[in-house]
């Protein structure tokens, strides 16, 4: 998670060409999450060799962002090739669920699985394609296992997108335009997704989850943690989702359990300091916290930064669909209990849309997966 102070630029690459706009979010598709609560947005993502659902009632529309290099992500009709697409997955996206004006019925996001998740070293970042980057930045911040088990997971993953631009934006990251601000390593004006995104800034990015997320995630959780994080991505390049962060350029992720919210000093025993430690606390189920510029501190030269939005943790399921499931799949259900996953009272509920979004794992395989490995409270 990113915490480190901002400082000069990096040599600046070559900003990608895929569509990212070049000034501050503006919703131009879709005004605001409350818009999403109008209607429920249908994912159903499936491997080039299974059973694809029903079309939609509409030819899904065909859009095509591309770079100088060729074709990163189709969206189009699924695949027609005769010999298959043995490395290609797809994801139906029902747009017409949330009224995305000119696409009336829906479309496929069609990406490449094994490009965006083989071996690569830290000196090859620089040069990987936006998607593969973002991919990478979602799997390694949020995590596979969170990413499908949260149900705010996929708007954890849109929002540390949305940093990722707000470092690049000089309106945003420096909204009171002082000479002397500095710019966050590889971003700022002069950066791009790829310069900006780097192991310096988000840690991530140097673990085996950026680098080899299939030396250790189960393959079925990976296929379906990676179909959302495209998802994620294409939602937030096209604007679909606004900048609900405020502005965000910094998160962290809190305690859950019984220190729920809390600071990480609180649930930090699995790093070996266990003093402090609120009993009962875990560190794998608490929310995301964003924070975006505030003042700027002249006497130490940067902003300070106020808790713009909190994304809870809220598993899909509470303890009774969870035992009932691995019941149904012939696994005890002697589990320890799950975390918290109770929502605090100040909950915003207008970001309850974009979970809806996502939905819950329908692969029964899948969901014992996910029970069974589920984060588990001390």
């Amino acid at each position: 998670m990113p915490e480190r102070s901002p400082q000069p630029p990096a040599a600046p690459g070559a900003r990608s060409t895929l569509g990212r706009s070049a000034g501050r979010p503006s919703g131009a598709l879709l005004r605001g999450l409350r818009a999403f609560a109008l209607g429920v947005a249908a994912l159903s993502s499936v491997s080039a060799e299974s059973r694809r659902p029903d079309p939609p009632p509409e030819a899904p529309a065909v859009v095509d962002l591309s770079d100088e290099n060729g074709v990163l992500i189709n969206l189009s009709a699924p695949c027609a090739q005769p010999d298959g697409c043995p490395d290609r997955r797809e994801v139906f996206v029902d747009t017409a669920r949330f009224g995305v004006p000119g696409q009336p019925g829906g479309v496929w996001l069609s990406y490449d699985f094994e490009l965006v998740t083989r071996p690569i070293g830290p000196a090859e970042l620089l040069a990987e394609d936006e998607l593969s980057l973002a991919v990478r930045l979602i799997i390694s911040e949020v995590g596979a296992d969170r990413l499908m088990f949260n149900r705010f997971g996929g708007l954890e993953a849109i929002g540390i997108l949305y940093t990722v631009d707000n470092r690049l934006e000089p309106e945003v990251y420096d909204p009171l335009d002082i000479a002397a601000a500095p710019v966050f390593e590889g971003c700022g004006r002069a950066g791009s997704f790829a310069t900006c995104a780097n192991p310096e800034q988000y840690l991530g990015m140097s673990s085996w989850r950026a680098l080899n997320p299939r030396s250790r995630y189960r393959p079925a959780l990976l296929e379906a943690a990676v179909d959302r994080a495209v998802l994620a991505w294409w939602l937030q390049e096209n604007r679909l989702v606004e900048d609900f962060t405020l502005g965000a350029t910094n998160y962290v992720h809190r305690c859950g359990g019984a220190a729920y919210a809390l600071t990480t000093h609180h649930c930090d025993a699995h790093l070996g300091r266990p003093r402090g430690d609120v009993k009962g606390a875990d560190p794998h189920t608490g929310p995301i916290v964003f924070r975006a510029p505030a003042s700027f501190v002249q006497r130490r030269g940067y902003y300070s930064l106020y808790e713009s939005v909190h994304v809870d943790y809220a598993p899909w399921w509470d303890l009774t669909e969870a035992d009932a499931w691995l019941a149904a799949l012939g696994t005890a259900a002697a589990l320890p209990p799950l975390g918290s996953g109770a929502l605090p009272e100040d909950h915003d509920e207008s970001l309850d849309g974009i979970a809806d979004a996502f939905g819950p794992p329908e692969d029964p395989e899948l969901t014992g997966l996910l029970l069974r490995a589920r984060p588990q409270a001390r």
